[in-house]
């Protein structure tokens, strides 16, 4: 398999498990009984520190050619939090 394909096969992997990330986070937040602003931060603050671990933890134990595509997927992920959030907010203004 090329390299190319593992790296896709890597970032459709890593989408899937901020999305489910996400989802835990505004789960935690409803059964803690915070308002829908702060189950909106938790789900998104909760995707993110996973995406900057990911980069952390592949730099200290695999070297900086691991750490490229959990680099990449940390553009992803602000990238989709902007969009959620975003969303969001024209989903309350309406």
């Amino acid at each position: 398999m090329s390299m190319v394909v593992v790296f896709l096969l890597y970032e459709a992997r890593s989408g899937i498990l901020y999305d489910v990330f996400c989802h835990l986070g505004y789960g935690v937040g409803h059964m803690a009984g915070f308002g829908l602003r702060r189950k909106r931060t938790l789900s998104i603050e909760i995707g993110m520190q996973n995406a900057g671990m990911g980069t952390v933890l592949a730099l200290a134990h695999f070297g900086e050619r691991a750490a490229v595509s959990t680099a990449v997927f940390v553009y992803i992920c602000i990238v989709s939090a902007s969009v959620v959030a975003e969303g969001w907010r024209h989903r309350d203004a309406r």
